[in-house]
């Protein structure tokens, strides 16, 4: 560890050269998580060129993993996706493939396979992968998903699910447990707390009033896409928890943790610290896919005057959660709803009303400190050392 020193130059016409005074930037002597691992795909996506790959964070050097062109064929092209490991080590890992070669592949210490974990009834085959923090266990949504494209307006794309529902998949006996799938709800994005006792995930309370969403044919799936299509600003999704019970390998009910669509929000992609105090999520004015939506980009840094906190109790069934932060400025400003035990649903499917709109970026925090933290990879498996 030491300081770099950076000394600042300007030019303009009026004055000449300008030095700034000299400013240093200390660079810790801890180490870092080493590796980052990423896909590559070309702009706009195309089945025909994808890779995976990994960045060594101390030499920069990348290695290049698995190359989807290595296996296509003159049918088609395949896509993979969902790269993830546990805990941030490598020795347990999964990826889905999509179209030729279809199916989840996972690397458990030492164990390949690769696995269709569609049930007969379940929606589809495992999405949205979420490793226990421990244990080979993973937690997934299933989607129904389709994409649409906006004529005008600054969001051009959306990605919308017509149903979803939450599984377990058993890594070490191979198999998968359902954990939810109730008809009026579209649950996904799950995510474990640091202590493996939780699952938390996005759930938005959808009636469908045209098709018929429990048809075992599936023949309105088109109707269930224009149905959504037609009425996609009142997909708006909360914040829910389930407790865990490692040893029946079961789930207690549904909690409420953040009530965002009480205020005609969104609240997508839950993430816990690695100190189990705060949850972090993704705030838009509808729908899941915030990646395309502007109003869920952070604010720009506020001008005078300051921008000043306000607080809001947040209680779940349990008491967890005590209270929330949200900036707030003079011109912009940021409100949510919040859940308490005697407002807290008394069932999965009861719907939240909007009242508000608006859009923020919130974290939560909680007062009970988890043990666990995230562990960083040592060193490369075997599998994904260069060659």
């Amino acid at each position: 560890g030491d300081s770099l020193y950076v000394t600042l130059y300007t030019h303009s016409a009026a004055t000449g050269w300008l030095q700034h005074p000299r400013f240093g930037i200390e660079v810790v002597s801890d180490s870092i998580d080493r590796y980052v691992a990423y896909r590559l795909i070309p702009p706009y996506n195309t089945y025909e060129r994808i890779s995976l790959a990994y960045r060594d964070l101390e030499s920069f050097d990348e290695v290049e993993y698995y190359n989807n062109q290595m296996l296509d064929n003159p049918q088609g092209g395949h896509c993979v996706n969902c790269h993830a490991f546990q805990s941030n080590r490598p020795n347990r890992y999964q990826l889905h493939v999509r179209e030729e070669y279809g199916g989840t592949v996972v690397y458990n210490e030492g164990r390949w396979g690769k696995y269709n974990m569609k049930l007969p009834n379940t929606i589809s085959g495992a999405v949205y992968p979420a490793w226990h923090p421990t244990l080979p266990l993973i937690a997934y949504s299933v989607n129904k998903t389709f994409m649409e494209f906006h004529t005008n307006g600054l969001t051009k794309s959306e990605v919308q699910d017509t149903q979803s529902g939450l599984i377990l998949y058993d890594a070490d006996h191979e198999r998968v447990i359902p954990i939810c799938d109730e008809p009026d709800l579209l649950e996904t994005f799950p995510t474990w707390s640091p202590d493996g006792q939780w699952l938390y995930y996005s759930s938005a309370c959808f009636t469908y009033q045209e098709a018929d969403a429990l048809d075992p044919d599936n023949r309105h799936r088109i109707k269930r896409q224009h149905e959504v299509t037609n009425r996609y600003r009142e997909v708006r999704y909360d914040v829910y928890r389930r407790r865990f019970d490692a040893r029946q390998f079961s789930f207690g009910e549904p909690q409420l943790v953040l009530n965002a669509s009480a205020d005609s929000l969104s609240a997508t992609l839950p993430r816990i610290s690695p100190d189990g105090r705060w949850l972090l999520t993704s705030i838009g004015g509808y729908g899941c896919f915030h990646v395309y939506h502007p109003e869920a980009d952070l604010p720009p840094p506020p001008t005078p005057p300051a921008p000043r906190a306000t607080t809001t109790g947040l209680t779940p069934a349990d008491g967890s959660f005590t209270r929330a932060a949200v900036a707030t400025t003079t011109t912009r400003a940021s409100t949510f709803h919040t859940s308490t035990a005697r407002d807290a649903p008394t069932s999965p499917s009861r719907c939240l009303r909007p009242i508000l709109t608006t859009s923020c970026c919130i974290c939560a925090r909680t007062t009970s400190p988890s043990s666990s933290s995230t562990l960083s990879p040592s060193r490369l498996p075997n599998w994904l050392a260069p060659s």
